[in-house]
């Protein structure tokens, strides 16, 4: 099944974002999901976007989740305060967080022990990954997410923000991807 959805810049969109573009947003479900955001700078100037497939992964228990994939990688905290750091091992979530991962293309393995699975996310036009995790504190303050449902969630983002956000030239284009897939945890 596919669908696709397309977006041009309008007087409404101006008013956000004063550029001219073509955005579309290709979405395949089959054995595996695929996810293609195409941005086109249809605008007589160069622009800068960001852009981050938002990616909330239903697990069993975050707390016994681990994330491989990243290990040696530098990340930005912005829990605390935008810190630079290197991930040590897989990563593990004990509490609030909130990472951009650089310069990586790697893909990711979310290896859940409660649903017997491993998501694997693979990513394209991708150099950033975003790991992220509200917590209890945080998610009691976030309107479309339940209290406690930050337990059976994770997100694992193909992004393209801080030292990899996109500089567009007019008439260039630039799709973000990424594409998730369930295997069996044997």
């Amino acid at each position: 099944t596919q669908l696709r959805l397309e977006l041009t810049d309008s007087p409404d969109t101006r008013r956000c974002w004063p550029h001219a573009f073509r955005l579309g947003l290709l979405i395949t479900i089959g054995p595996a999901l695929h996810v293609d955001l195409r941005i086109e700078n249809t605008d007589r100037q160069p622009w800068l976007c960001t852009g981050a497939l938002h990616s909330y992964l239903r697990v069993g228990d975050v707390s016994r989740i681990t994330i491989t994939g990243l290990e040696a990688i530098a990340y930005i905290d912005k829990v605390a305060q935008g810190a630079l750091r290197t991930q040590v091992g897989s990563i593990r979530i004990t509490e609030e967080t909130d990472r951009i991962y650089l310069d990586t293309p790697a893909t990711c393995t979310v290896s859940d022990p409660l649903l017997q699975r491993r998501l694997v996310i693979e990513k394209r036009g991708s150099l950033a990954t975003v790991v992220w995790n509200p917590w209890h504190d945080k998610a009691q303050r976030l309107p479309d997410l339940g209290d406690d449902e930050y337990q059976q969630m994770i997100c694992v983002e193909a992004a393209n923000v801080a030292d990899h956000a996109m500089q567009l030239a007019p008439g260039a284009t630039h799709t973000l991807g990424t594409t998730i897939r369930v295997a069996a945890d044997h």
